[in-house]
């Protein structure tokens, strides 16, 4: 009943508008599209900081950024790039159309092979990037439109489970046996309504806020599949958003989030999360209220099997453009923290950890011949305790299970953090070089040094449970059993045409601490699409 009366309302606002909506794009942008990297581009260039954006956004909202960009602050040779992004936005020529109606099928092939000396030294963050980046065997993306309002997307692929693909022994794409598939597909799905100031999506796929190299501290693209309900108000200097991701039937994580850009050179976001462990909450649904103020921890909820049933976190972003061609920007994120005040007066504050975390960056970025180049600088500094509740039903991350996978792992749980995928326990440096010509070429060099302690991957596996003392309270990053990596990473894509692309990488490893070894690695894929 709850549910059915959040689509009537959503419904209600969307339809009346689409009578005087100008031009919209039903269809969200996926998290890992290269446009909001080519839109950060052209507004940092500008001397603008772009407004922080929540992913998917869909395609009106994206033009809507574009349209905002003063080009009379840009140098010629980045005007061609506004105009093909443009282009990119250009509804193709579908396969069918009737009445309004439009189907387009754009599947593609691909193969993919990767070497590695020692891929067991590497990070639970680099297993869940390597099977990102793998494209499927056979991917099958239908869009169906129904005017220029609504939408239904998904991909079907042929590909490898999260188990087969992230195996140190798996080197290539290709499902060797009928127990690596992934049988859980579609992982894009959805259903979308949107016009030129509003949009709501049902799906599943991914997540992200904000933009950095490492991934958001606050809500990151790490889970490969979430399924959720994402509403949407913008307009080029404001941003008001609610998503609302289901983790099992009666577990929900509702996100608001709040962007301003109250001058062209600052862009701030406010963001807030409650984890409720219970069947669907009407309260945490208003985008517009303080979640910590309903004190939820204190209600009696009826599904719930643990004391505590509700999780919070705090979230804030900052993009900051002082000149053109220059970007600062930094994340802070919290789900714990005692004041001295509380230590004192409360009983049991003493054994609550602080849990926070944040992020920073500087990236510069300058044209260069034909394409773009981008330099920066970040930072990332976790907690042992962050995004880790009193007990797991509320705490910040996802957990699924595959259908089918190799060595019985199908009642095996894969968990990942919503937050940041490196998780807590963490600190890590990064420097990064990518030369990009928009659509065409990208070639980018990266070192990242990593101290990650164990706290975060115990907690994930069951071996660490929330602090009971003191002392486990109190603990700083890096916990015990801490690893060191140093990691090289050479990445380069190229797009011979609208319909066949190629990438290739070469990355190299050293671990020390409680393991002391090293990984080189290759890899190298071909995409055609098939129309």
């Amino acid at each position: 009943m709850k549910l059915r009366l959040v689509l009537t309302l959503c419904c209600a606002i969307m339809v009346p508008s689409s009578f005087i909506a100008q031009q919209s794009y039903p269809v969200p942008e996926q998290p890992g599209s290269p446009v909001y990297n080519y839109l950060r581009y052209i507004h940092v260039l500008a001397g603008e900081a772009p407004l922080i954006h929540h992913a998917p956004a869909s395609r009106a909202e994206l033009l809507s950024s574009l349209h905002a960009i003063d080009t009379g602050m840009l140098d010629n040779s980045v005007l061609p790039l506004v105009r093909r992004i443009e282009s990119y936005f250009t509804e193709r020529v579908p396969l069918l159309a009737s009445n309004g109606a439009r189907l387009d099928i754009r599947p593609s092939v691909a193969l993919s092979f990767r070497y590695s000396t020692d891929a067991d030294v590497l990070l639970e963050k680099d297993f869940s990037d390597i099977y990102r980046q793998q494209p499927p065997v056979f991917s099958f993306p239908l869009d169906l439109r129904f005017g220029s309002y609504s939408a239904v997307y998904a991909d079907f692929p042929v590909q490898k489970g999260y188990w087969a693909g992230t195996s140190a022994h798996s080197w290539t794409n290709v499902p060797l046996s009928a127990d690596e598939c992934d049988m859980n597909a579609p992982d894009t799905a959805g259903i979308s309504l949107g016009n030129s100031w509003s949009s709501f999506v049902i799906g599943r796929g991914r997540l992200t806020t904000g933009e950095s190299v490492s991934g958001s501290m606050f809500l990151s693209d790490a889970s490969d599949r979430l399924d959720f309900a994402l509403l949407t108000l913008f307009s080029p200097r404001f941003r008001v958003s609610l998503t609302t991701v289901e983790l099992a039937p009666s577990r929900f994580v509702y996100y608001h989030h709040l962007a301003i850009k109250p001058f062209r050179f600052l862009s701030v976001a406010l963001a807030e999360a409650s984890n409720v462990n219970s069947s669907l909450d009407l309260r945490y649904l208003n985008p517009a209220t303080v979640f910590h103020s309903f004190a939820g921890w204190r209600d009696d909820y009826p599904l719930s099997s643990e004391s505590d049933s509700v999780g919070s976190q705090f979230g804030l972003i900052v993009d900051v453009v002082p000149r053109s061609g220059w970007r600062g920007y930094g994340q802070f994120v919290m789900n714990q923290f005692q004041t001295p005040y509380e230590r004192s007066r409360f009983e049991g504050a003493q054994v609550i950890p602080d849990s926070l975390g944040a992020l920073a960056g500087i990236e510069h970025i300058r044209t260069f011949r034909s394409g773009i180049l981008s330099c920066v600088l970040e930072g990332l500094y976790s907690t042992p305790w962050l995004y880790i509740m009193s007990n797991p039903e509320i705490s910040f991350f996802s957990s699924r299970r595959e259908l089918v996978a190799p060595d019985g792992k199908t009642t095996e749980y894969i968990r990942t953090w919503l937050g940041n995928g490196y998780g807590p326990d963490t600190a890590s440096i990064m420097m990064r070089v990518l030369y990009d010509v928009p659509f065409a070429f990208s070639l980018s060099g990266s070192y990242r040094f990593t101290v990650q302690g164990s706290n975060g991957t115990r907690y994930l596996s069951g071996d660490v449970t929330y602090p009971t003392t003191v002392d486990e309270a109190v603990i700083s990053t890096p916990s015990a059993d801490s690893i060191r990596q140093h990691r090289i990473l050479i990445e380069g894509t190229r797009a011979f045409s609208d319909r066949l692309e190629a990438s290739a990488s070469v990355g190299y490893s050293i671990v020390t601490g409680t393991v002391s070894d090293s990984d080189f690695s290759l890899s190298a894929s071909v995409r055609r699409h098939l129309r």
